[in-house]
């Protein structure tokens, strides 16, 4: 009964220390596991701060753009200007 009995005490030992290295591995998972989760997050963080500074870039050149297309359709209606006036110039003195 005694062997019996001490046999009991020993397996359940050895079942503690088991339970115990699972709890643990379990633990240092879970730790494992937040680091991951922090460092995806801190990532995550990071994209969206260059994803807003990329758009806060695209608005600027989409308005410089625009400004220098518009610009460029001024200069393009002065020079047709200053060409129609040479053309008139050009028949005002053939008529004289």
């Amino acid at each position: 009964m005694q062997n019996s009995w001490l046999n009991d005490v020993l397996t359940s030992q050895m079942d503690m220390k088991k339970l115990e290295q699972t709890l643990i591995d379990e633990r240092s998972q879970r730790q494992r596991m937040a680091s991951a989760l922090q460092a995806a997050t801190a990532k995550v963080n990071e994209l969206e701060d260059r994803l807003r500074a990329t758009e806060i870039h695209a608005r600027e050149n989409k308005a410089a753009l625009a400004t220098l297309v518009g610009h460029t359709r001024n200069v393009e209606r002065a020079v047709t200007a200053g060409q129609q006036d040479l053309v008139q110039r050009k028949e005002q003195q053939a008529a004289k």
